[in-house]
């Protein structure tokens, strides 16, 4: 029995075994934690309105044992929907997607407005910005692509290979090339986490019931961009193509939002009556929530709380957007 043929049926062995147990931890790690359906019930029906409770008071509301409401209350707290502070559980829209010094701010400057709606809008994704994060990555893979498998390319490779460390072989230089892939993996990520700490924390949207829109219009801003709830005239979502692509593989779908300020059809086509928030986190639900203000209907999140809860603590299968 040749050496290439055990490798086969070594690989062809392992390869369905790390799959499984791939799914295995995938399925795991979704699968919702045991008693956070009765403990946002709870919540919803005694503590909604005072946004805020302490365990104890939970605790006489459910007939759970401690741990079992530890555990919710953690997910719950991962999530951002529930703060703790000292022996106080704060509880936060489901909607509102900001770190919690972020919210501070927001709440500071939109006057302890109901905030229903807040994210980091990104306008730098699906644009040049992008390319560059990823050119790294693709500039590898291309490169590593064509080395490998067209003759002259891969004649040059091992023709700029020091003599020193001798004549490679396809092996060697295959390795070579996965190496260079990783490297641009890495600077993918260090190019991608530069452009989110650069940008993206300081372009954050605020939808309050009160204030309406409130948006960074720079890096050094403080909400300074103001949509009233009255000047709303009409309210889109555009989802682009690559934006299409992207959401098959980013964690939190992206959209833009657009919101026009005037019925004017010139205004309209000029860009002027028109403000465009880029690849906002779950368009979909923004823009129901705008078109919500928009008609002063925000009835419905009172009457949706726990399913809104439930799926931004993914205690229940649903599709967010």
């Amino acid at each position: 029995m040749s050496m290439e043929l055990i490798i086969q049926i070594v690989l062809s062995s392992i390869i369905p075994i790390i799959g499984f147990l791939i799914g295995f931890i995938i399925i795991w790690y979704r699968q919702g934690v045991k008693g956070i359906n009765e403990v946002v019930d709870a919540i919803v029906n005694s503590f909604l309105d005072e946004r805020g409770f302490r365990q104890k008071d939970l605790m006489k509301k459910v007939d759970l044992p401690e741990p079992a409401v530890n555990n919710a209350l953690n997910r719950l707290s991962k999530t951002g929907i529930l703060t703790k502070r000292r022996a106080w559980y704060r509880l936060n829209d489901p909607l509102v997607f900001l770190s919690e010094k972020d919210m501070i701010r927001a709440s500071r400057l939109t006057k302890d407005d109901n905030i229903i709606y807040a994210a980091y809008q990104n306008p730098f994704l699906s644009n040049i910005e992008f390319l560059l994060i990823y050119g790294f990555l693709f500039t590898a893979v291309i490169f590593s692509g064509i080395c490998f498998f067209v003759p002259q390319s891969y004649d040059w490779l091992v023709s700029v290979i020091p003599a020193g460390f001798g004549t490679p072989s396809r092996l060697d230089v295959g390795a070579l090339l996965l190496y260079i892939i990783m490297v641009g993996l890495i600077l993918s990520d260090i190019s991608d986490d530069l452009v989110k700490i650069w940008g993206r924390e300081r372009f954050q949207v605020v939808v309050g019931a009160l204030s309406g829109i409130s948006y960074d219009v720079s890096y050094s801003d403080e909400l300074s961009g103001r949509i009233m709830r009255g000047a709303i005239k009409n309210i889109d979502i555009d989802i682009t193509g690559s934006q299409k692509f992207l959401n098959y593989f980013l964690p939190i779908p992206v959209g833009n939002i657009e919101v026009a300020t005037s019925t004017s059809k010139k205004s309209i086509r000029s860009g002027k009556g028109v403000k465009v928030f880029r690849n906002m986190p779950y368009p979909r639900e923004m823009f129901f929530v705008l078109r919500s203000l928009q008609l002063k209907s925000l009835g419905w999140r009172k009457r949706n709380a726990k399913t809104l809860m439930l799926w931004r603590s993914r205690g229940s299968a649903m599709v967010p957007a």
